[in-house]
């Protein structure tokens, strides 16, 4: 087994350089570290006692690299946790000159408070078979094997939509959800493997609260001051905890246990639902302006077709926080074949808010991996913004 690992090692380095490859292990052992664990109030604690290989390995490389630095070593994977909390400016690794558009990313952290950050995410997604867990990809795999099954995109586009909408859920809505849509039923007994139970440390006073912004789960912070919501990317800023339970605060939906409260699955949280937000309002800009638009065409085959007067347009919405790690994510798997007149990669006006050089971290990073620069391969990326401007031109 450790003869297997040193060789999977071994592969992942010849596609990451060595200080991305210390963080890819340290956000994977992270990720699976979170599914081994209970939260206490102090934070996450093992149940079994043991730390997941690429944790510790993360560690000892990243102790090897601080050693031959002059810098003091991190003594334990708990001392390592909490240096996940601070920013990776703080890590003393020369990442920009090895991986472009990482200058971008002083401030990220792998954790916020007890949860994996989003970049942590991404990290971990760097190869395939984390990718595949934490994208839920056999989940997804079997849905559509089920809607073609029965020749029904409209199925697909319906249950897609469904879990953007509904990142929380209660028991009753699940069982009503078939019953108010009869296109929905042949999926209605998967539609539970999406959800699971809420988490006790998220309640607040025997209460769920649920993010005014997205609808996310909200849950108390470290410091059991505010409550802050699951997603580090949403922009809602904490809740002092105060303006949930005074007479006339915050109208939050609130939700009591009783009601069997579900939230989605990690991987549909970050990866379905999050950046389908951004496809939704992109579908509803583009018909406001009485453009021809389709959602997940041809099976999910990529996020929105976009039909103009001189062309078709293919378009994938992408929220990675990270532009090199979104770069090789997309040059590794391509796009799709034949996909229309004009293939984009669309990011959200949020991505604008928070790295505005992030169409040009992103290019930088594309064209330095090996293969075609995306000027040769006839792809565009843009801001949402910037991509309706271009398209209201073709009109």
């Amino acid at each position: 087994m450790e003869e297997a690992g040193q060789a999977g090692e071994a592969g992942i380095s010849e596609a990451l350089p060595h200080e991305l490859l210390i963080l890819h292990l340290i956000a994977t052992g992270i990720v699976r570290y979170q599914e081994q664990c209970s939260a206490g109030p102090g934070g996450l604690v093992v149940v079994d006692g043991s730390y997941p290989k690429p944790l510790q390995r993360g560690l000892d490389l990243l102790n090897v690299l601080r050693y031959r630095r002059g810098l003091p070593l991190i003594k334990s994977v708990v001392d390592l946790l909490a240096w996940c909390r601070r920013p990776l400016s703080e890590w003393s690794l020369d990442l920009d000159r090895a991986a472009p558009g990482w200058k971008l990313m002083d401030q990220e952290v792998l954790l916020h408070g007890r949860w994996p950050s989003q970049l942590c995410l991404e990290l971990a997604c760097s190869t395939d078979d984390v990718e595949a867990d934490l994208m839920e990809r056999d989940f997804i795999g079997r849905i559509l094997a089920r809607c073609r099954l029965y020749q029904s995109p409209e199925a697909y586009v319906c249950f897609r939509r469904w879990l953007i909408e509904h990142p929380v859920v209660t028991g009753k809505e699940l069982l009503e959800w078939g019953a108010a849509s009869p296109v929905m039923e042949p999926l209605r007994e998967l539609l539970r493997e999406a959800y699971v139970e809420a988490p006790y440390e998220a309640m607040y006073h025997n209460h769920f609260y649920c993010c005014p912004n997205c609808g996310a789960l909200l849950q108390p912070d470290q410091r059991g001051r505010s409550l802050v919501c699951v997603i580090d990317r949403c922009g809602q800023r904490s809740l002092p905890l105060q303006t949930v339970t005074e007479p006339g605060g915050l109208s939050l939906r609130r939700l009591d246990p009783l009601e069997q409260v579900r939230c989605l699955k990690r991987g549909l949280l970050w990866f379905v639902m999050w950046p389908g937000r951004a496809e939704l309002r992109l579908e509803r800009r583009l018909r406001e302006q009485g453009i021809k638009v389709e959602l997940w065409p041809d099976y999910d085959r990529y996020d929105l077709r976009v039909v103009v007067a001189r062309a078709t347009l293919a378009v994938d919405v992408k929220d990675w926080s990270n532009p090199y790690l979104l770069a090789r994510h997309v040059k590794q798997n391509g796009w799709p074949a034949e996909a229309g007149d004009q293939f984009y990669y669309v990011f959200p006006q949020e991505r604008r808010s928070l790295q505005p050089d992030y169409v040009r971290a992103f290019t930088a990073a594309y064209d330095t991996l090996r293969g075609p620069s995306l000027a040769a391969s006839g792809i565009k990326v843009a801001f949402e913004d910037d991509f309706l401007r271009e398209v209201l031109e073709m009109c």
